[in-house]
This record gives C-alpha cells, structure tokens and sequence, in this order.
C-alpha cells in the first residue's frame, strides 16, 4: 500500500457505506464504520481482534435483543446517580436485567442478561487518599494539627458474565462525581479486636476497616451512605435471581445493622459497653443523622451502667442484710468429744481437720 492509499475512502464492510480515514474503525481483517460501530454491545472490548463475519454475528444478537426489549418488562430501577439496573421479576424473583446509564436506553439498546448467567458480583470501592495541608508562618505546607485528610471514593459494581460470546465482564459506576469525604485525625488504625469481633456476630458485619475518624460534610456522607446501599441492593438481587427465589423478608435489625447492635445493649455487660458505644458511632459516620443515633446510643448505654451498678449494690446491700446461722460445737472426727477450737483433740490428742 503506497502512502497516499492511506488517504483513500475505505468501504464498511458490515453496511458497505463509503468512508474516510477518519470514519472507520479497524477490525481483524477489515473496516467498519463508526456508525456500525455504535451496533455493537457496549461491554464488548475486542473489536480489533474481532472479524468481519464475528462482528455481522454480533449485530444479529442486537438486533434480537433490540426485539427482546420490547418484551423486557420492567418491575423496578436501582440507581441514583449514573448506571441504573433495571430488573425484570416473575412473581417477585428477578429473573434478566440491564444496565445503563441513559433515560432513553432503548436507544441503547443495553444487553439483557440473565441472573442465572452471573457468576459473581462483587463491589469495588476505589479509595485516594489526600493530606490536607496548611501554610506555617514560614510559608511553607505543614499538616495540620491534628492532621487533616480528603478520601475520594468511587463505587463500582463488577460481575462475571457466563454465556455471552461477546463479554464475560461487566464493570460500572454508582456514583456520577467522586464522594468526597473529610476526616480529622490519623489515617487508618481504628479500634477492634477478638471483643469487638465477638459483638458482630450475628449482625454480618465484619471488624475489617471500621474506623474512629471524625467525618465532615452531611451531603457527602449521605452520598456515601446512597452508594453503598445501592450496590448492596444489586448484590442481593444478583444474589436471589441466582438461586430463583425472592429475598426473605427481613426483621429491622437484619436490615439494619446498628439496630442490632442496639438490641445488645439492654443485655451487654460493662466490658462490652464501651465497645457497643464506639461501634455504633463508626458504623453511623457517614449518615446524615448520626449525630441523632450517637447521642441515643449514649444514654441507653448510661441507662445500661445505672442498671448495672444498681443490680450490683442491691447485691451487696442483701449479702449484708443476711442473717449468718449461728455456729454450733464441733466434734472430734476420731472420739466424737465436742470441742472449741485449737488443732489437736483435748480429750484423744487426734489431729484436728
């Protein structure tokens, strides 16, 4: 090929449409143009590898399911801010799903797939972190005291697909801009341990990542708080369309889990308080009416002590009301002679017990 062949229009070879160098894409082994290109599933990565007749194959299996989206019925949404999962049911247990993030995503024409088709689907919270510095009277950035920090989070939704020729992966975004959140104090660490993992179980929670920092910004926190409910929604949908069944339904405390832990308190001892306390206050930090929860969680915590210090004293206050039955004579084990006290029996000489 000389290098003015570069320059010459190419002929789609999907549609046959005349193109220029600039309006076709490359495939294994000819041209396809951009618009034939929009055909395509948007989970499919590997057009330049793929053939012609491969790529013909694919635009059939849209175009079917282009007429199956017109029988997709759908019997609710999950997503707030940019992908949005729709979900087809039948009689309450979700059966096929899309994903996109267009209000006209018939235009899109998104892949149904089949819950049966899943083989995982995990959340993936991509964290970075951020010092926050101020300027010192030199001029020059200190941390500041105590250190300040920016996490930006991005919630993501990953899923391994079986049984499409033209994907085995799907990956996509919960939140539309990065959730911004503002601690104060050292980053990492947090509080835990063989006694605070003993309070969680029960209550599916795990002692990994809990954290004692001060977030800021209630919007923010309530984002992130929208977010990971969201993907915990898709996972638990994945989860039922799977095994073909509907969610059983769940009491408060398994929907909540600081509710649970709220139930342990009328019970907990005082060791386990404190513990109680600092759990409920991580797990509420990025709710917009944490402050609300934490200030009840303290005074059923400062109800509990009271009770317990009552109980206590009542204890003490009857052992020492107790009238002590009065001692009566002792007798020798070796003659029976009664005797008062000493180590040896007055009346046979025996060693006394």
């Amino acid at each position: 090929m000389g290098l003015f062949d570069r320059f010459k229009k190419q002929d789609c070879e999907i549609c046959g449409k005349e193109v220029g160098m600039f309006g076709y894409k490359k495939l294994e082994d000819g041209e396809i143009c951009k618009d034939c290109v929009k055909l395509l599933s948007p989970w499919f990565e590997d057009r330049r590898h793929a053939t012609v007749a491969q790529i013909k194959e694919q635009i059939a299996y849209r175009e079917q399911n282009a007429k199956e989206q017109e029988n997709f019925t759908i019997s609710r949404k999950i997503g707030d801010e940019e992908y949005f999962m729709y979900i087809e049911e039948v009689n309450g247990v979700p059966t096929r799903f899309f994903v996109t993030s267009r209000s006209d995503y018939k235009a899109e024409n998104p892949d149904i797939i089949s819950f049966k088709d899943v083989a995982s689907c995990v959340t993936d919270i991509q964290v970075r972190d951020e010092e926050i510095k101020q300027k010192n009277a030199e001029g020059q950035m200190v941390s500041c005291n105590p250190r300040r920090y920016k996490h930006h989070h991005d919630f993501f939704i990953k899923m391994e697909i079986r049984n499409n020729p033209y994907f085995d992966n799907i990956k996509f975004r919960i939140n539309g801009s990065c959730i911004t959140l503002e601690t104060v104090g050292d980053i990492g660490g947090g509080f835990g341990g063989a006694a605070l993992a003993g309070l969680f179980q029960g209550v599916g929670l795990s002692t990994a990542g809990v954290q004692t920092h001060s977030y800021r910004n209630s919007s923010e926190n309530r984002r992130y708080e929208e977010c990971r409910m969201i993907c915990q929604k898709i996972e638990q949908a994945v989860e039922d369309g799977k095994r073909g069944a509907a969610a059983p339904a769940q009491t408060a405390n398994e929907q909540d889990p600081v509710m649970a832990l709220f139930a342990k308190i009328p019970s907990a001892q005082k060791e386990e308080l404190d513990l109680l306390l600092k759990a409920i206050c991580d797990l509420t930090l990025f709710r917009p009416d944490y402050r609300e929860i934490q200030e009840k969680a303290a005074k059923a915590i400062s109800d509990r002590q009271l009770e317990l210090f009552a109980m206590r004293t009542n204890g003490q206050a009857n052992a020492a009301a107790t009238p002590q039955a009065p001692s009566g004579p002792k007798f020798c084990p070796n003659c029976g002679a009664p005797y008062e006290g000493g180590k040896f029996c007055q009346s046979c000489g025996s060693k006394l017990g």
